[in-house]
């Protein structure tokens, strides 16, 4: 029998006795985002949430072993519970679980989660993860490690025929000679750990002595990130003038949110940072574009740190060519770049939730 759509909602009109006119009730359901490990700006994250309606609920990283150093970054659970805007905090033991409370808490009070976003370096793997598992936009999950590792970064990136330091593995100190010699390789050289971050375990050597003592201090210790170290990175040491671009991408649409000049010392600390205009930098806005698609970030911030050489074009113009790759974050700056940004009148915040949110 074929169902007349017209003529059954004509017979629900004529055959039950209306008074009065009647309607469901409309159930609003509020939209909230997923902070993972909140450390980086995240107060001005859940400003930025609650200004366009939205809670925010915050997952800690509760396995984590990280240096007493990083732990004075981390706030605590009463803090976030007591920032205005942030409904529930969880800890997250496995993924498997977190997404569970999650689903839960959509159920039982009523909200729609929109995004998951990472606040930190260590968040980046876990909160593709998350946000796949619940259905929402997310990174590549086949490209994950090349997000994380330097190694595979570096890898993914050459895939593109984009310039990258020219580096190895190694296991032993034993190895670093041998390994040098292949690359051809010459002092300086880079010592770091693969999935390091905020320039921790990272060593400029310039002798042997000094680039074994960089290995030793590595291997078989946890790293930044709380895992033990197998192997280091020897890499390249890549002179020239060091840039970090900042990106907001959400699929095809890709915004320069900010760009840095740095000046660091011979340890690789940082010392000065100047900011740029992105128009006097176009080459390495498209260098740092090509980076992050490379590396599978489709939603979200791209932290894209290069070298460039410095060219004198004439007494008033310079130039920075030949951009290299020093690594890549998926998450947005540290050092409070976004809020400097924001007090220029961008809004590098809400526009995260919405690249994010797909």
């Amino acid at each position: 029998m074929k169902f007349n759509y017209i003529s059954s909602v004509l017979w629900l009109h004529v055959s039950i006795p209306f008074t009065t006119a009647m309607s469901l009730p409309t159930i609003h359901r509020q939209n909230s985002i997923v902070l993972i490990d909140p450390v980086i700006e995240w107060k001005s994250m859940v400003e930025a949430a609650t200004k366009i309606e939205n809670n925010v609920i915050a997952v800690q990283l509760a396995n984590v072993k990280v240096s007493d150093r990083m732990k004075k970054f981390l706030p605590s659970s009463d803090s976030l519970l007591q920032e205005p805007g942030i409904s529930h905090v969880l800890s997250l033991h496995d993924v498997h679980s977190c997404v569970q409370e999650l689903k839960l808490l959509e159920q039982t009070e009523n909200c729609i989660i929109r995004a998951v976003i990472p606040l930190s370096e260590l968040a980046v793997e876990v909160s593709d993860i998350v946000a796949a598992c619940l259905g929402l936009p997310h990174n590549s999950l086949e490209l994950m490690t090349s997000r994380r590792d330097k190694g595979f970064m570096k890898q993914a990136v050459s895939l593109q025929n984009l310039k990258v330091a020219k580096f190895a593995r190694i296991s032993s100190a034993d190895e670093l000679v041998t390994m040098m010699n292949e690359l051809s390789l010459s002092f300086p050289i880079v010592v770091k750990t693969p999935q390091g971050f905020s320039n921790t375990d990272v060593y400029i050597s310039s002798e042997l002595e000094e680039a074994h003592s960089a290995v030793r201090s590595i291997l078989d210790k946890r790293g930044p990130d709380g895992r033990f170290v197998n192997q280091a990175l020897l890499e390249e040491y890549i002179t020239g003038t060091e840039f970090a671009i900042n990106l907001i991408i959400c699929l095809d649409d890709i915004i320069v949110s900010d760009i840095w000049k740095y000046e660091k010392n011979s340890r690789a600390q940082y010392g000065s940072a100047e900011i740029c205009n992105p128009e006097n930098h176009l080459n390495l806005v498209a260098y740092a574009k090509a980076v992050a698609k490379a590396v599978g970030i489709r939603h979200g911030a791209a932290h894209v740190e290069v070298k460039a050489r410095k060219v004198d074009m004439n007494d008033e113009e310079i130039s920075y060519v030949d951009p290299v790759l020093m690594e890549v974050g998926a998450r947005i700056s540290g050092g409070r770049k976004a809020s400097m940004m924001q007090a220029l009148g961008y809004d590098p915040f809400g526009m995260l939730i919405k690249a994010h949110s797909g």
